[in-house]
Order: C-alpha cells, then sequence, then structure tokens
C-alpha cells in the first residue's frame, strides 16, 4: 500500500491485538502516527477525537458485518466522511456481498 507524503495519520482497526501491533510498527517504521481502535466503538470515538488522514479498517471483527456496517456510519458522519478508508481481511472463506 502506498500512501501519499501528505498522509500521516492512521487509525488502524482491528479486533486482533496482533494484527494491530504488527502493523503499527511497520507504518510507524516508515514515519505515519498510528492510533488504534480495536471495535467499532473505539473507531467512531478515535475518529473524532484524531481525524486521522487515513482509516485502515478490518471488515470481519467480533460481528461479521461489522466492518461493512462501521464503514457505513463513518460515511454517514460529517467528521469521517472524507477520510480515505481502507477495507481490509484475512478471512479466507467467500463473503457474500
Amino acid at each position: 500500500m502506498s500512501l501519499t507524503k501528505s498522509t500521516r495519520t492512521v487509525l488502524l482497526v482491528d479486533d486482533d491485538a496482533d494484527f494491530v501491533e504488527m502493523n503499527r510498527r511497520l507504518l510507524e517504521g516508515r514515519g505515519y502516527v498510528v492510533h488504534a481502535a480495536y471495535n467499532g466503538r473505539q473507531c467512531l470515538e478515535e475518529a473524532a477525537r484524531r481525524k486521522p488522514d487515513l482509516i485502515i479498517l478490518d471488515m470481519v471483527m467480533d460481528r461479521e458485518n461489522e466492518g461493512f456496517d462501521l464503514s457505513r456510519e463513518l460515511r454517514n458522519r460529517a467528521y469521517t466522511k472524507d477520510i480515505p478508508l481502507v477495507m481490509i481481511t484475512s478471512v479466507n472463506d467467500k463473503i457474500p456481498f
């Protein structure tokens, strides 16, 4: 993933703490400020507080559709609707869209 030099703050959202910490180290090593959230509620709180330049969001967290629901919520809120959103997953099963 290539981020522009102007993108400096990333909100990383995933319920897997190991995944978050591994990617936090990777991004911080490349000069990004990384904030973490481990569920949808924390994501909304951190997005409001931090106003990140980019949100990286797991599609499947505690609930199967939590990432999808959260992405819609982020797009419906004035303070997050324009933040670029990258959705990721490590699910091997087919996800119905």
